[in-house]
Parts: structure tokens; sequence; C-alpha cells
């Protein structure tokens, strides 16, 4: 589904895709083999009440903290991986602040729900750059011993 989405210092009119709780969860599933239906119902809960404002909430580098916290670092990842789908890269909480519905003008898969081959490997690209980002930092929070040679182990290859 495409929507309308006003954005940016003068407010401009952008199309963009809604990805369904499905898409997330395939993405997921080609990505870390596994759907994580929770963290993808946990991310979007709020969209029903704020609408596409919700993103402002958990769509962001606290939003993944507080997923790993509920989910292990497994479900840190498939939170990055269902926000990067919506908004491009995970923000700062901050980037909300000027624009409520953050999405990265960058983001081909952001604006379509038909990815190309190109395409859906650009978008793993920056799962993966995002993961070497914010991860490490979930891998020092982690408490469960498991979790952090996990961690470990992901970051080696």
């Amino acid at each position: 589904m495409l929507n309308d989405l006003t954005r940016g210092p003068r407010r401009t009119a952008v199309k963009y895709a809604v990805p369904s709780f499905q898409a997330h969860c395939r993405d997921c599933e080609r990505i870390l083999g596994d759907r994580h239906e929770k963290v993808n119902r946990w991310v979007d809960e709020l969209f029903r009440m704020k609408g596409p404002e919700h993103r402002r909430l958990r769509h962001h580098t606290h939003g993944i903290q507080l997923a790993q916290q509920l989910f292990g670092i497994e479900g840190a990842k498939a939170a990055i991986v269902h926000v990067v789908r919506d908004c491009g890269h995970v923000p700062d909480d901050r980037d909300y602040v000027s624009d409520p519905c953050f999405v990265d003008d960058d983001a081909v898969w952001a604006f379509t729900n038909d990815v190309s081959e190109e395409v859906w490997q650009q978008f793993r690209r920056k799962v993966h750059d995002e993961w070497d980002r914010l991860l490490p930092r979930s891998c020092l929070a982690a408490i469960d011993q498991r979790e952090i040679e996990e961690c470990k182990e992901d970051k080696s290859t």
C-alpha cells in the first residue's frame, strides 16, 4: 500500500510503501531464518492508535535497545530489519523532532513493495551495516552469556 507522507522542512508530500506485517516477517525469515512475529508486532503495535507517527515511539536506536531487553540479541536484529525496511536506516529518536514520520529518501525499498533483487541486496547490506553500527553496544549490554557468544559469532562472519 502506498501512502502520502508530508515531511521535511518544506513539508513536501512523498509517496512511501507501508510494508505489511507479513512483509516484515518475510524479511526477517529471509535474513534471519525466523519470522520474529512477536518482535514485528511489538515494533508496530502502536500504529492503530498513532498512525504513521507511531514510528517516533519504537522505530529508532532506543527502540532497538528496548527490543534487545525484551527479546534478546535476535530480537534486536529483527527490530533492525523492521526499522530499516520502514525508515531506510535506524534513526536516532531525535530525528523525529523535526520529522514525525521519518523515512530516508535514499532507501528505495521504503518507497515500493515491488523489490527487485538489486534493491533487495541494497536493503540487506543496509541491515548488515546497521547491525555493525548498533549491535556492539547491545552485545556489551547482553546479560545472557549465550547471547554474547552469538553476537561475537555474528560479528566474525
